[in-house]
């Protein structure tokens, strides 16, 4: 499954239009267009940018409440998952990270991909990615390997779920 849908970015960062959606579905198809609209290179690795200490504090502060009830299942997520090599991210509805843990052996990766609290992830800087896609249109969704718009993020597998207030209002994801 790699290798053709691998097949298919390669046609999409060619300039072909003739992108089979039994293979890329349309969501992602979609949010690629949109990424190539915006003028991302998806051969460059993104550099998210991230907010000052003053300004991530103030983040922090107006996201308490989402943080509070969602740490329990940041902290516990290990403990449901066989997964070696796993990071697991808590974001605001802008699309900001908020809170972060990760495996010991995913660290330097995801310092180096700016997977910290206070960077910006919104598919205007990264591209096409579960997060991204997720924020968007506010459901589930899950990328793997070269779903995601951008080549560095090829190796890699995420699913992003919206998290929603009692009374039905966006308020970030996981």
């Amino acid at each position: 499954k790699f290798k053709v849908t691998r097949a298919q970015w390669e046609k999409f960062v060619a300039g072909r239009t003739d992108i089979d959606t039994s293979i890329i579905p349309q969501d992602i198809l979609s949010s690629w267009q949109h990424c190539r609209e915006l003028g991302l290179n998806p051969l460059k690795k993104p550099s998210p940018p991230i907010l000052t200490a003053p300004e991530l504090q103030k983040l922090l502060d107006d996201n308490k409440l989402l943080i509070n009830a969602g740490m329990p299942f940041i902290n516990n997520f290990k403990k449901f998952s066989n997964v070696h090599r796993m990071l697991v991210c808590l974001f605001s509805r802008q699309g900001y990270i908020l809170e972060v843990r990760v495996d010991d052996k995913y660290e330097k990766l995801a310092q180096s991909t700016r997977l910290v609290p206070g960077a910006f992830w919104a598919e205007d800087i990264v591209g096409s990615n579960s997060f991204s896609v997720m924020l968007d249109q506010r459901k589930p969704v899950q990328f793997f390997g070269p779903q995601h718009y951008n080549r560095a993020y090829h190796g890699e597998t995420s699913s992003s779920a919206p998290i929603f207030n009692p009374q039905g209002d966006f308020i970030g994801g996981i």
